[in-house]
């Protein structure tokens, strides 16, 4: 058992949550090989909210709005609207990161 002057105390648990991110990273990336490489498949990015500003969300502009993030299909309305045709996609998914 570990205990606090263990040097691996804090260690284990962190590298086994790693590597799990790790793997549910690659098999997301298999199952969705033609994903957007510049937003990881989530079609944007989030910007947490501060004391100052509220929640905000950049798209992704790699391709057209058309273009779905996860499979790279023409699959979104002219607008960028989900859910894709093709996948199901609705800005709910994107490749598993810390």
């Amino acid at each position: 058992m570990a205990t606090v002057d263990d040097e691996n105390f804090q260690a284990e648990p962190y590298e086994e949550g790693y590597a799990a991110i790790v793997k549910a990273a690659q098999e997301w990336r298999a199952k969705w090989p033609n994903h957007c490489t510049k937003c990881h498949g989530w079609g944007g990015k989030m910007w947490p909210a501060t004391r100052h500003e509220p929640e905000d969300f950049d798209f992704c502009g790699a391709h057209f709005p058309d273009i779905c993030h996860r499979c790279l299909h023409s699959g979104l309305t002219e607008d960028g609207e989900g859910p894709c045709t093709n996948c199901g996609w609705n800005f709910d998914d994107g490749e598993p990161m810390l």
